[in-house]
């Protein structure tokens, strides 16, 4: 049974004072994965926030869902993702060659199907706009440009850090990621240093954790950087000066 967005529902019930509720459900489910009854009932569930982050808000600890396994995706290496582009495009007219496809995936760094999908819809619209269904360099770096401009998907990435936590942790994770857009990167003194600067010096690496596990950045030889050139874009865009 896969279940979307359980998260933000739970944040729902308890943002609106119905924590016994939240708490309700928490408590059914994991009776229901625990029953040996129905171990023939295997749940999935998926959210565009962090599970642990909203479940600690309810009842103050995690027990209730200690006994859940994350699952991590990775993105395609080069070879699937040229596989990929070619399966999704094998009846269209705008071709990708392996050089062009190679363009692609070195452009967006991350290649997850959203993120090449992304580049795959915007790059056919710009064809069909200019009747060329040959496609350069040029149009890719024009449909990955547009994308961060006029893409609303990411106002969400923003937005939610406000939605899900305390103002002084999303201004904390918020400069972070401004930090980061401007520099390019942040290492652990530097991640230190804001946390002092907002007062987070106890809870500061559960909120790096949020961002890392909530897809926003990556952590590469003890530096943190953006998962996505797409969303440093965003926050660059946003965020056009920046003094630390």
């Amino acid at each position: 049974m896969f279940i979307d967005e359980l998260p933000d529902v739970l944040h729902y019930l308890y943002e609106n004072n119905k924590v016994r509720e939240a708490l309700g459900i928490l408590k059914n489910i994991r009776s229901w994965r625990q029953d040996f009854n129905r171990n023939a009932l295997l749940f999935v569930w998926t959210g565009s926030i962090g599970m642990r982050h909203i479940v600690r808000n309810i009842s103050k600890s995690t027990n209730d869902i200690n006994d859940l396994k994350e699952i991590k995706f990775k993105p395609f290496d080069y070879v699937e993702a040229i596989e990929y582009i070619q399966l999704a495009t094998q009846n269209a007219s705008v071709t990708y060659s392996d050089e062009i496809a190679q363009y692609l995936i070195d452009k967006i760094k991350y290649p997850i199907p959203y993120f090449i999908n992304l580049m795959l819809d915007e790059i056919n619209k710009i064809a069909k706009a200019n009747h060329n269904k040959n496609i350069s360099t040029n149009v890719i770096d024009e449909a990955f440009n547009h994308q961060v401009e006029e893409n609303e998907y990411f106002d969400d990435w923003f937005s939610r850090l406000y939605k899900y936590f305390e103002k002084q942790d999303a201004d904390f994770m918020n400069e972070l990621l401004v930090f980061i857009a401007h520099k390019g990167k942040i290492n652990p003194r530097q991640v230190y240093d804001l946390a002092v600067k907002h007062s987070k010096t106890t809870t500061y690496m559960q909120l790096v954790k949020v961002l890392l596990n909530d897809g926003y950045i990556v952590k590469n030889d003890d530096k943190y950087y953006f998962i996505s050139p797409f969303l440093r874009g965003f926050w660059l865009k946003n965020n056009p000066y920046y003094e630390n």
